[in-house]
């Protein structure tokens, strides 16, 4: 098994690789897989986060980052699996509408009146109106997603477990106590910490792979079987990450014509 320290180069490098993809695909893609492109950068973002968190051990806050990346595959299941972009994305038009503009009719914030950020024309209403009588788009329920993909260990013992660290618990900061003041006898040396990093690794490339196979464009093949030696090394298998990574970068790189 790889030990946790040794993820981030790992980490590293599928961030050069998701970059150089990504890079690549910019301006090839319209409607879902816009959602989806992105959805490559947010999962990258999280992972590395995750990563740096887990290296200073503010272990706490890298689970409460590993729950909102869970929520990620669980949106991606949903949004795929129900076709509803296009209603994710006018709900998402009319929350941040009312966002705006509960914000600028508050009486405690007048001075946004006038802020340029929170205006809005007569078009932008209209839509906004439009969109409120007839959109009636749900958030997905991440344990009833998860059991449907026979997942449901991933909501018991990782989204669930998660929660914990991300609403307060009666315990709730007492390792952050030991751990900044140094008093001992520490309760919190065994802890499960350790597995922070490699369920992040393997979440992450749960997300990776299934943005894969639903990109409605062509995908290099050097780029695919990277992340299959990804998703060998995030199950704990014997890969070919290190190397593999070598030729995909370079791959990349003659692809772009450098």
């Amino acid at each position: 098994m790889i030990k946790e320290s040794a993820y981030t180069q790992n980490i590293i490098e599928l961030e050069i690789i998701s970059k150089c993809f990504m890079l690549e695909i910019a301006d090839k893609v319209d409607g879902k897989d816009v959602y989806l492109r992105n959805s490559i950068a947010k999962t990258i973002s999280f992972l590395r986060a995750i990563d740096l968190l887990f290296i200073v051990e503010k272990y706490n806050e890298g689970w409460i980052l590993y729950r909102a990346l869970i929520d990620r595959l669980v949106y991606l299941y949903y949004l795929l699996d129900n076709n509803n972009f296009n209603e994710f994305d006018e709900w998402t038009y009319i929350k941040t509408f009312e966002y705006r503009h509960n914000a600028k009719v508050d009486e405690k914030f007048k001075r946004l009146i006038n802020n340029p950020k929170f205006k809005t024309n007569k078009g932008e209403t209209n839509k906004y109106n439009e969109l409120k009588k007839r959109v009636n788009w749900q958030k997905p329920e991440a344990q009833k997603v998860l059991k449907s993909k026979d997942f449901d260990f991933l909501y018991k013992f990782g989204y669930d477990y998660a929660s914990m660290h991300t609403h307060p618990m009666s315990w709730d900061g007492s390792k952050e106590f030991y751990q900044i003041t140094g008093l001992e006898p520490n309760p919190h040396i065994e802890t499960e910490d350790s597995l922070l990093i490699k369920n992040s690794f393997l979440v992450s490339s749960m997300i990776l792979n299934l943005i894969l196979i639903n990109l409605a464009i062509d995908i290099p093949r050097f780029y695919v079987e990277y992340l299959i030696e990804i998703k060998k090394l995030a199950l704990g298998q014997d890969n070919n990450c290190n190397q593999k990574f070598k030729e995909t970068f370079k791959a990349f790189k003659e692809d772009a014509g450098y």
